[in-house]
């Protein structure tokens, strides 16, 4: 689990990026990501506690490793 700090952090620099381009008033479509994002990291947080869902977490670093220089 080094690398959750990382993967959290490119996970609010995707909301980030999708707020810099959302017109909606209020920015609306920003807030409404934010409300159905963060239940579902906290669901795969948890999950992250079980064995099985470890290797999966080790894939996403993999992805996360090849596309950043």
């Amino acid at each position: 689990m080094q690398k959750l700090p990382e993967l959290l952090w490119l996970a609010q620099m995707g909301v980030v990026l999708f707020w810099v381009h959302d017109t909606s008033e209020g920015q609306e479509r920003t807030r409404q990501l934010v409300r159905q994002v963060v239940p579902v990291l906290d669901r795969a947080l948890r999950l992250t506690r079980l064995p099985g869902v470890r290797g999966l977490v080790d894939d996403i670093v993999g992805v996360v490793r090849t596309i950043k220089p």
